[in-house]
């Protein structure tokens, strides 16, 4: 057997080397930085979903404080509704007006109650759509079921009426700005006004003077709440 150089060696022990190497690179190296680039990826989504959730849970603290601001809202501005007509009530309250504008009432005519605004509906919760949902869920204290539309009674109701009156014109137009104050949701609907001339006549029979008698027909619109919920308009 022939002897081998040493720079025969050399080269075998080079080459040896670079197959090792590449096979190295093959099974070893390789697999290894795709691992690492896969680390890198789903380590950029992470941050990505940690700003998410950063900023969910912010917006979180505005939406509950943004809340509190609308039912204060929503029970300030249920305040404003008028009461429900009561025709004793009223009754006496539209004759006091009329006495202090010299009118003179002829009737007042109560229509149907009806409902002017539907019930109540809850808003379905829109789901996370991002995978760390179920520490946000945890968070806000919400499980993602589906939520179904729920009726109140409290709605808003309308009522109308009409006044027949009689004065002067100047004196009609006092009491129909009276009766616009009279509730913060009464609304005058239409006023009609009727003016007829009668002349009056002596013992024999003769014209002396003209009288002018004026009327109004006054439709009204009511809005209130037909039930009001103690210690607020909406439950916190």
């Amino acid at each position: 057997m022939t002897k081998l150089s040493t720079r025969e060696v050399v080269l075998l022990s080079v080459l040896l080397f670079i197959m090792v190497f590449g096979l190295g690179i093959l099974y070893w190296i390789n697999p290894m930085i795709a691992n690492i680039e896969a680390l890198e990826s789903e380590k950029s989504n992470l941050e990505v979903q940690k700003i998410e959730m950063r900023t969910r849970i912010a917006q979180t603290g505005k939406l509950m404080e943004n809340r509190e601001q609308l039912l204060d809202d929503v029970d300030a501005l249920m305040n404003e509704l008028s009461d429900p007509l009561k025709g004793e009530s009223f009754d006496r309250l539209t004759q006091s007006l009329a006495r202090d504008r010299k009118i003179k009432i002829q009737s007042v005519s109560y229509g149907a109650t009806s409902v002017v605004a539907p019930s109540a509906q809850s808003t379905p919760v829109q789901t996370c759509e991002f995978n760390l949902k179920e520490l946000l869920n945890t968070y806000l204290n919400y499980s993602p079921s589906e939520v179904t539309g729920v009726s109140t009674d409290h709605e808003i109701l309308k009522q109308s009426l009409v006044i027949e009156v009689e004065g002067s014109y100047a004196n009609l137009q006092r009491f129909v700005g009276d009766l616009s104050n009279v509730g913060q949701t009464n609304y005058i609907k239409n006023v009609s006004y009727t003016r007829n001339d009668h002349e009056i006549f002596d013992d024999e029979g003769n014209p002396t003077d003209t009288e002018t008698q004026e009327s109004a027909s006054i439709e009204i619109d009511v809005y209130f709440l037909n039930k009001e919920i103690p210690g607020g308009w909406v439950g916190k």
